[in-house]
C-alpha cells in the first residue's frame, strides 16, 4: 500500500487554497515534517499567483516557519478548544 505524503497532494492548478488546521501535531518536533512540507507547497503556489488563505491551528506553524508573509491571508483569530 502506498502511503500518501504531502507532495502527493496535487494543488498545482488550484487558484484558491483554503487550509484550516495542520495535518499533524505541528507543535511537536517529531510531527512537523508534513506540516512544513505543506507550508513549502503553499509558499510556491502563492508565488505562482494562487490565493492562499490559512486559519486554525496551522497559523502558528506558518508563523514559526517564517512563512506567514508569503501567504495571501493568515487568520490567527478564533478560540477552538
Amino acid at each position: 500500500m502506498h502511503k500518501k505524503t504531502a507532495r502527493d497532494i496535487d494543488v498545482n492548478s488550484a487558484e484558491i487554497i483554503l487550509w484550516n488546521g495542520a495535518p499533524s501535531v505541528a507543535e511537536m518536533p517529531n510531527f512537523t515534517k508534513g506540516t512544513t512540507t505543506i507550508i513549502d507547497i503553499l509558499v510556491e503556489r502563492t508565488r505562482a499567483g494562487a490565493t492562499t488563505i490559512l486559519g486554525g491551528g496551522d497559523s502558528a506553524a506558518v508563523e514559526q516557519a517564517g512563512a506567514a508573509s508569503e501567504m495571501t491571508q493568515v487568520s490567527s483569530g478564533g478560540g477552538a478548544r
